[in-house]
This record gives C-alpha cells, sequence and structure tokens, in this order.
C-alpha cells in the first residue's frame, strides 16, 4: 500500500511538535506574530525660519527656530495649531519642565509657558558659549555649548546664576545620569563627567575613537551616541564611569545622526535626510526596520508613545506616527 507524500510530511511535523511540547497550531501562531513596523507623516505645519529644536508634552509642542519659540496645540496631531511664540534669536535646543521652558542657542532664556498662548520671559541664562544642548536636573542645567559644558543654577527661574563650566572646545549634546554628565564634544568625542559636585566638576575619561560626537540619549543603561557621518555607537553605561561599546549602526549614506532617541526596543535617528528607525532588541546588532527619507534635514526629535515629532529645514513641524505589530 503506498502512502500518500502529503501524509508522510503531516506525520513528520506532528511528531516533531509533538517532541516539542508544541502543537501545529502553536506553530502557526508564532509565525503570525512576526512584527511589521510602520512609519508615517501624521501632518506637516510650518514653523517659522530653520527650525533647530523640538519638545512635546501634555498635548503640546514646543518649537525652536532662527527668531522665536512657537508653542503648538497638537492634540489633535493631524491637525496642530499654533497658540503662541515669544522672540528667543538663533535657538537650538529647549527643555520644558513644570510650565517653564529652557532655551539655548546664540542667548538662552528662562521662559514661564503655564499659560501656552502667553509665554513671558523670566530670566537670562549666563552663557560662555553658543548653547546646542541643554539637561535639566534638580534645579540645575547643564548645558553643553561651544565652550564646553556650563552648569547653571535655576532654582530661581528669574535669576540663574553660573555654578561651574568644564571641558573645552564644541559640546553638541549632554545627558546626565546618577551623577554623571556624559558630553557630546565634537572634537574630542564622548566624554565623562563626575558632577556628583556641581561646583567642582571632574571630567573621569574621554573615549577613544568617539570623534565627531554630535547628540546623546540615555534609556536605562544604554546610551546611543549619535556622530557626525560616523552613524550610531550603542554603549552600556551599567558602569557609570566606563561606558562599553557594545553595538554600531552606520548605513553609509552619508547621513549625520543629528538627534537620537530610544528605548527599550528601538532607536529613532533624526539626519540630513529624513528619519530611520533601528531595531536594538539586540543592542550588539542593531538593524533598520523602517526609513522615511526626503524630510530633509531633520535637526531634532522627541517621541511621546507612538509620535514622532521632527524639526525639519524642509517642512518645518513634522509629526510622524511609529507602529510595530
Amino acid at each position: 500500500m503506498k502512502i500518500a507524500p502529503y501524509l508522510i510530511q503531516n506525520s513528520v511535523l506532528m511528531c516533531a511538535a509533538l517532541c516539542m511540547n508544541t502543537t501545529l497550531s502553536q506553530i502557526g501562531e508564532e509565525r503570525v506574530t512576526e512584527k511589521h513596523e510602520s512609519l508615517k507623516i501624521i501632518s506637516t505645519t510650518k514653523a517659522g525660519d530653520v527650525p533647530y529644536g523640538v519638545y512635546a508634552e501634555n498635548g503640546y509642542a514646543y518649537i525652536t527656530n532662527n527668531d522665536e519659540l512657537l508653542i503648538f496645540n497638537v492634540s489633535n496631531p493631524e491637525n496642530p495649531k499654533k497658540i503662541g511664540e515669544i522672540f528667543t534669536g538663533v535657538t537650538f535646543n529647549l527643555i520644558v519642565s513644570s510650565g517653564l521652558a529652557y532655551t539655548v542657542g546664540e542667548y538662552g532664556y528662562t521662559i514661564d509657558v503655564s499659560d501656552p498662548s502667553n509665554p513671558r520671559k523670566l530670566g537670562k541664562l549666563p552663557l560662555q558659549g553658543t548653547g546646542h544642548c541643554i539637561w535639566l536636573e534638580n534645579n540645575l542645567a547643564y548645558i553643553a555649548t561651544s565652550a564646553g559644558l556650563e552648569i547653571i543654577d535655576v532654582a530661581d527661574p528669574a535669576r540663574p546664576t553660573p555654578v561651574s563650566q568644564c571641558s573645552e572646545g564644541p559640546s553638541r549634546g549632554v545627558v546626565c545620569v546618577k551623577g554623571f554628565a556624559y558630553v557630546a564634544n565634537r572634537i574630542n568625542g564622548l566624554e565623562v563627567i563626575d558632577v556628583t559636585n556641581p561646583a567642582n566638576p571632574e571630567k573621569i575619561t574621554t573615549l577613544p575613537g568617539t570623534q565627531a560626537a554630535w547628540n546623546i540619549h540615555v534609556h536605562e543603561d544604554f546610551l546611543f551616541l549619535g556622530r557626525h557621518q560616523n552613524g550610531i555607537d550603542i554603549f552600556s553605561i551599567a558602569d557609570k564611569k566606563t561606558p562599553r561599546l557594545v553595538g554600531s549602526f552606520n548605513d553609509d549614506d552619508g547621513g549625520e545622526a543629528l538627534s537620537v532617541w530610544g528605548d527599550d526596543n528601538y532607536l529613532f535617528v533624526a539626519d540630513n535626510f529624513g528619519v530611520e528607525v533601528l531595531d536594538i532588541h539586540d543592542p550588539a546588532h542593531p538593524r533598520q526596520v523602517e526609513e522615511l527619507p526626503g524630510l530633509g534635514c531633520t535637526h531634532d526629535i522627541c517621541v511621546v508613545g507612538t509620535l514622532l515629532f521632527i524639526a525639519s529645514v524642509k517642512k518645518d513641524l513634522i509629526i510622524l506616527e511609529f507602529t510595530s505589530e
């Protein structure tokens, strides 16, 4: 008696499934659960001359440009509405906390945005250099400037006072984690600075091979470093004093990683062509899963939930949605 080939194949599959304590239906389900990522434009909105920085929270987006700080109501991200503005001059970056916006660029300001429709300047940050990035922690502003890392006391927003300065040369990005400041120095590379005593910061090390450092984002024990025409480096900072390189990515398109933002699963990269999304489930082997070119030079990125807020030279404030199913 001949047995049909398909019966033999099904019997083999069934036996294999039983041996693995798995049903054939479970095998099918595993195939179905493969993730599919999608990145799409939700809206584009004019936001003045050359947008540089963007920050979003609680239904509002704040964007800086060559002249001013603009505030948008983005409770409906498909239809952002500009509701407030204030002159700040050329401004490259900002952060918003507890109804206050802190902006840095050629000048730096503390701005009351508790009423987003009527922002008011409170004080001026005493910067020694041009500010490119700001981090806020415990009433202290850590600012990456053309003169290095500057630390300013902002406990009284109307009277910011300088605390100290550390590092030298053009710094582009800064984050602080548990008493350590990580500074992206465009010439020297990634610097680690002990700021447990903010009045007397101490440089611990500069990581070799990280020159052209441009932007930094930290999530839990991982630090993501964007580099000018050198892609992305991923470091473990489980040992806060000694970052350890665990992975890197460079698509060789000549793009500058101008801004990076990551979580447990994905890294979002804004460069001078558009936006890329990297899967970082395995930080040692990041892989590109989605990209959206043609957005022009995207200076900054802020991620809130599934929404990406982009400051783009070409299309100003762009809101994207990223989904993974």
